[in-house]
């Protein structure tokens, strides 16, 4: 009980500074700020499994019911609240700390060691992303269940009861609606059984796990390809190329774990150092080619067969090839399988561990500030991946929130010199070319966004307030029925047309837009709220 207060009282020591962080304006805004309305009705639950991560806000190329779900708890408890968002990252994080030291401990790792690789995985730097970021807590939710998951799966083996059995496919089952790369679990099962477990393989006991890990991949296939049948798929050539362009990723990715000290919390492939990963790699190799005499060489294949499952799926990405980031947070499980290799490793590790655990707790500790605010976020993220015009524009787009316009311009222009032909950045300089009164750059650009991306809502929008600042009220309503027709959770389109109408004196309609506001669970202008209450139907 001791050792698992002692990790709790680490994680809240080192996290609970991010209560007080806000959102970072990386997917918040579409996964859970546009979305409230949507999130905080339970009778939404059974559409979150038949359904994209993203819906009903925009369509998206992954299928995740469970972070929908966790969102959904936060939304009921505490609506938009940064707190409690945090909260739920940090309890999350805590909860697979805790498995991963009885994950260990079910392997037949030294309880010390276990104790003390626990303590690394609740303080390592590289994690500040999964904890910090609240989007970021799917892998730690996907590590939650693979862990619970792999330790049900021992006890039913070494006790041969139906219980943990039955538990086990369960967890599976989570782990599988939580994220895709779950799909290997069965495959380090084996492993865990054969090199770990100390019972005999037998095929009558594995036709028992085996036949019903197949009834739930199919089921679980079938559920999602129904959910993402209108968005185009990749196909399995496609996802191989990518894997093999990416692969240096997986040297870059070692790096950070040993070598913790080029950290970014948007990496791109251009900006990535590969000497720490190299040197990482042979620290790694010396130290087991050191202890070979100790070790058991199928134990160690194990732990980088980990590694490498459930990496890898993370290199195939969906985005346009200028926009591919290779977060750290993907490391949240992976890392796993090498804090395993090491926790192999003979000797004691408290001596010599002990400043490198101190060290790791205070790189994290400054790490995780840059998670505070939009702008200390999008800020790192130039500095870290300067050729990255996605950064630039964020970081835009905080400056403009925070209502430094002119920064903000600078920035717009500098991405857009990097990528014209971005939909995100031609968005943002149309609308800061809308704000500098400039209407001629401002349309073509707004226009250039949405033959880009036609289903760009905020593009719509944006040009829909410059027609209605030119007095082109009727292209500007269209706009602004076009933004709603694509994103029915966007509620900008909703508060201009609300307003449109009530200066014109059509109310009723008006007051329709004010109650979506409303459902929405998106703030309300004083003054549409005085015409909700004056003009609405007794």
């Amino acid at each position: 009980m001791k050792y698992a207060l002692l990790l709790i009282v680490v994680v809240a020591a080192l996290y609970g500074q991010t209560f007080s962080f806000g959102y970072v304006g990386l997917d918040e805004e579409e996964l859970i700020v546009q979305r409230q309305g949507f999130l905080r009705n339970p009778a939404n639950i059974p559409v979150i499994f038949t359904h994209d991560v993203s819906y009903p806000n925009k369509t998206s190329p992954y299928y995740r019911p469970m972070l929908t779900l966790s969102f959904m708890a936060d939304a009921m408890i505490g609506g938009t609240s940064n707190v409690v968002a945090h909260l739920t990252n940090v309890l999350l994080h805590i909860v697979a700390v805790l498995l991963l030291w009885r994950f260990f401990i079910a392997l037949g790792i030294e309880k010390s060691k276990s104790f003390f690789y626990s303590l690394i995985f609740a303080v390592h730097p590289v994690f500040s992303q999964a904890v910090a970021w609240v989007p970021g807590r799917n892998d730690t939710l996907l590590a939650v269940f693979v862990l619970s998951s792999c330790i049900f799966f021992l006890k039913s083996l070494r006790l041969r009861s139906w219980k943990p059995h039955a538990v086990h496919f369960a967890l599976f089952a989570l782990a599988l609606l939580t994220k895709e790369t779950a799909v290997v679990v069965p495959i380090i099962i084996i492993g865990i059984w054969l090199w770990f477990s100390g019972v005999p393989f037998s095929w009558r006991r594995f036709w028992s796990y085996a036949v019903p890990w197949m009834i739930l991949l199919v089921i679980w296939y079938a559920v999602r390809a129904h959910a993402l049948s209108s968005i185009p798929g990749k196909s399995l050539s496609a996802m191989l190329s990518q894997i093999l362009g990416y692969a240096p990723q997986v040297v870059v990715y070692l790096g950070k774990i040993i070598l913790p000290f080029q950290l970014s919390v948007m990496p791109s492939a251009g900006d990535s150092v590969i000497w720490f990963g190299l040197g990482a790699l042979i620290i790694l190799c010396a130290l087991v080619y050191i202890s070979r005499k100790y070790l058991r060489s199928s134990q160690v294949f194990f732990g980088a067969c980990w590694f490498l499952s459930f990496l890898v799926p993370s290199l195939i990405s969906y985005d346009d090839p200028s926009r591919v980031v290779f977060f750290e947070h993907r490391l949240y499980l992976p890392l796993i399988g090498v804090l395993l290799i090491f926790a192999l490793l003979p000797g004691r590790v408290w001596k010599i561990g002990a400043p490198i655990l101190v060290g790791f707790a205070v790189l994290a500790f400054f790490h995780v500030r840059t998670f505070r605010s939009e702008i200390s976020f999008w800020e790192q993220a130039v500095s870290s991946s300067p050729s990255m015009a996605r950064a630039r524009n964020s970081l835009g787009v905080a400056y403009a929130n925070a209502g430094r316009l002119g920064d903000a311009f600078q920035e717009y222009q500098t991405a857009y010199r990097m990528t014209p032909d971005d939909y995100l950045i031609n968005t943002s300089l149309g609308n800061a070319y809308r704000l500098r009164r400039e209407p001629a750059l401002a349309e073509e650009h707004l226009k250039k966004a949405i033959s880009i991306n036609p289903a760009r809502a905020p593009a719509h929008h944006y040009l829909g307030f410059l027609y209605a600042t030119q007095k082109r009220f009727s292209e500007a309503e269209q706009e602004w029925f076009l933004a709603l027709q694509y994103n029915s959770q966007y509620a900008p389109p909703h508060e201009a047309l609300a307003v449109y109408y009530a200066q014109v004196g059509r109310f009723e309609e008006s007051i329709v837009h004010i109650r979506a506001i409303m459902e929405l669970g998106a703030p309300v202008l004083p003054e549409l709220m005085n015409i909700l209450q004056t003009h609405q139907q007794p």
